[in-house]
């Protein structure tokens, strides 16, 4: 006699029963509107009248498609879509949009959906040459790069010579100079006006600790020398002041200047006027992080054969992954004979590559290669790039109508809020120059925007911006009670006004000062209309703010506090009843504080306690990785705990969670939720007796019934 399926009635035949085609068909019918109603639930069938987001699935010719590009209503087009799957679609279900922040310049975004960005701000902020030094109102922005200070903690020296080995010697004619910094690999070359005669003054480099390394004695008038790689200053014999036959000089570059010229105190202040926001490809070489247990090295590069050589100036970076047999191309790089190297996924070198002075390098990463290295400088620290060679970079360039020194830009909703004043003086406009009674000069800029405390963030191209007070006799830019600005600028020199005037003439006082009420202008909005996917961002600004959409998708196995049509709960709760009547108990075993390790073909105790299971119906772990581990099997036995067995006989496994169906012993219905879960760290090989234990299927006891139908009913 048929019996039936208990979900969709389709007839199942008892053994010796005649098949029916009509029945077989039938079943067919069912099974295949089933199927299709299960897809068109997931997604609809394409239709030409319809537009597609990037996301959208669809059915088309009985297979599943999701939307890559936007569509337009209209034909089908293959290049605008990729095949999926009902689990990689039902594993992705449950996302919601959420708005996230980046900042930094560079800053990488690697989980952007395809909405517009909510805000990408750029702060900007008043640029000065400070030459190196630390102070804004030391200069060296001339020619001449020999300090005329007289700092003896800097090292200067009256009445000496400096010889070429770093030795002094005592000479009232020549003084010493205070160091000064320089650049590595840079030429700098040491003159003298008049030509003097051959050895008599030398200038030496110095490293960061000022310890002497090289020097080099004038000549006929001229000596060049290199910055060694390990130098950061150097120090020069200058002309004391009972010396007026000669004048010294040092310069960058190899060219002796025509005339010697003074040291310059001048730091020039740069603002914007317009700024660039870079959008590119991932960057796989992240050159911020320094941990050495995984490959970073301070103080050399890889070489051709991927060996480290020593060089102060250089880094190497961390080994950082990417992926094998993909076209790469670096960027921004330096030479000099450093190299990047490709390694295993065991870190073990694949090939190495010298850069041989090249800034731009394309390079397919090898079939087996897990990690790159690469060696860089302080210089290209933060625009080294090795990104996929498919990405086309694109720039956004943002005018700001006007120069502008310090604030925010909003790129996308086109407005600049300026936080800094500027002034600018030549020497020829109507202003007001006093002289105090404190014998000093000072320049008043008339505002009344000025915000701070006393002259704190105020800059300046040739005086300090700090600790001037009415009643000192210093150089120096300070507020006034009445909100203006005043720039004090010297003693009693020069002489008169239009000494002072020519001075202002000859160095264009810059002045930047803080507002007291920002300044807002619109801007012409430039929205960088998507990031989907791995980005990376620079400006020339100073730096980048984004806010962001992200869409966060819910893996299966997360749904255990949501639910997919059934809820999960780390609650017990009533899912059924086993065939002896009894209720299936369902829960949610949370151990992420301290996961579960059980050993390939070995068992491990849970938390729960066999005095409360009468049997273990299903159980299925998850990991810390969110794999979910099915078919677990798991034993009650006399002991005190619940034992978890692994079956696979050469991967351990870590349970984080455990979703577990259970029945309980008729004498105890009390609820899990109460017990103390303390895990025992019981771990053990699978007992003989279970891993060999068979098991057989009960037979299925048939009783005579009087009322059991003789027809199959439709």
């Amino acid at each position: 006699m048929a019996t039936y399926t208990d979900n969709y009635a389709l007839v199942k035949p008892t053994y010796g029963e005649l098949a029916d085609v009509a029945v077989i068909n039938g079943n067919m019918d069912t099974i295949d509107g089933i199927m299709h109603s299960n897809r068109t639930m997931l997604a609809p069938a394409f239709s030409q009248t319809e537009d597609y987001a990037v996301g959208d699935v669809v059915v088309y010719e009985g297979n599943l498609y999701r939307f890559i590009v936007p569509h337009t209503a209209g034909n089908w087009d293959g290049s605008e879509v990729e095949q999926t799957t009902l689990g990689e679609e039902v594993a992705t279900k449950g996302g919601a949009d959420v708005t996230k922040t980046a900042s930094g310049n560079p800053i990488e975004i690697s989980d952007a959906a395809s909405a517009p960005l909510v805000k990408c701000d750029v702060t900007i902020s008043p640029q000065q040459d400070l030459h190196g030094y630390d102070k804004p109102w030391v200069g060296g922005a001339g020619k001449n790069k020999i300090p005329d200070g007289t700092d003896t903690t800097n090292g200067y020296v009256s009445g000496a010579l400096l010889q070429s080995n770093g030795n002094t010697t005592a000479n009232g004619s020549y003084d010493i100079s205070e160091y000064f910094p320089v650049t590595v690999g840079t030429s700098y070359t040491y003159c003298s006006y008049p030509n003097t005669s051959g050895g008599v003054v030398s200038m030496c480099f110095y490293d960061s600790s000022k310890q002497y390394i090289s020097g080099i004695a004038i000549g006929n008038g001229v000596a060049t020398l290199e910055a060694p790689s390990n130098a950061a200053y150097c120090r020069a014999t200058i002309p004391s002041s009972l010396n007026t036959t000669y004048k010294l000089l040092v310069c960058v570059g190899t060219t002796k200047p025509t005339e010697w010229e003074p040291y310059s105190n001048i730091c020039p202040i740069s603002g914007y006027s317009s700024v660039g926001v870079e959008v590119r490809g991932k960057n796989y070489v992240d050159t911020t992080k320094t941990s050495t247990a995984n490959g970073y090295y301070s103080g050399g590069y890889l070489s051709n054969s991927g060996s480290v050589v020593s060089n102060a100036s250089y880094f190497i970076s961390e080994y950082c992954e990417i992926e094998p047999s993909k076209t790469y191309k670096l960027s921004d790089l330096i030479g000099y004979g450093a190299s990047y190297a490709f390694y295993t996924s065991n870190k073990t070198l694949i090939s190495a590559h010298a850069y041989a002075n090249q800034t731009t390098i394309t390079k397919e990463a090898p079939d087996n290669a897990k990690y790159i290295r690469m060696s860089f400088t302080s210089d290209n620290r933060a625009t080294i790039k090795f990104e996929l060679n498919d990405v086309t970079p694109v720039t956004y360039t943002i005018s700001l109508g006007g120069t502008y020194y310090s604030g925010q830009i909003d790129v996308v909703k086109g407005v600049l809020v300026a936080t800094r004043g500027y002034d600018e003086f030549d020497g020829t406009a109507s202003v007001t120059i006093t002289r105090s009674g404190y014998s000093n000069w000072y320049y008043t800029i008339a505002n009344g925007g000025y915000a701070g405390a006393n002259t704190a963030n105020v800059l300046s191209n040739k005086y300090v911006g700090a600790g001037v007070t009415d009643n000192t006799d210093v150089l120096g830019v300070r507020k006034q009670t009445s909100g203006s600005v005043r720039v004090r600028v010297g003693g009693t020199e020069p002489a008169d006004v239009s000494g002072f005037l020519a001075e202002l003439a000859d160095t264009h006082l810059q002045v930047v000062y803080p507002l007291t009420t920002p300044l807002e202008i619109p801007l012409t909005p430039t929205v960088i209309s998507s990031l989907l996917g791995n980005n990376t961002m620079w400006t020339d600004g100073d730096n980048l703010e984004v806010e962001y959409i992200t869409q966060e998708f819910q893996p299966i196995v997360d749904l255990i506090e949501s639910g997919n049509g059934h809820t999960y709960s780390t609650s017990e709760q009533i899912v059924g009843k086993w065939t002896d009547g009894k209720d299936i108990y369902e829960r949610v075993f949370d151990w992420s504080s301290d996961p579960i390790n059980i050993p390939a073909g070995g068992w491990s105790n849970t938390p729960i306690l066999t005095a409360d299971i009468d049997s273990i119906i299903s159980i299925r772990g998850i990991s810390p990785t969110k794999t979910m581990w099915n078919n677990l099997a798991s034993a009650v036995d006399s002991g005190t705990y619940v034992t978890i067995l692994n079956p696979r006989a050469d991967t351990q496994i870590t349970v984080e969670k455990a979703i577990i169906q259970y029945t309980k012993p008729s004498s105890n219905t009390r609820s899990l939720n109460t017990l103390n879960l303390t895990k025992s760290a019981v771990t053990e090989e699978i007992p003989e007796e279970i891993a060999n234990a068979e098991y057989e299927e009960k037979p299925e006891i048939n009783e005579a019934d009087d009322d059991a139908p003789t027809e199959v009913e439709r």
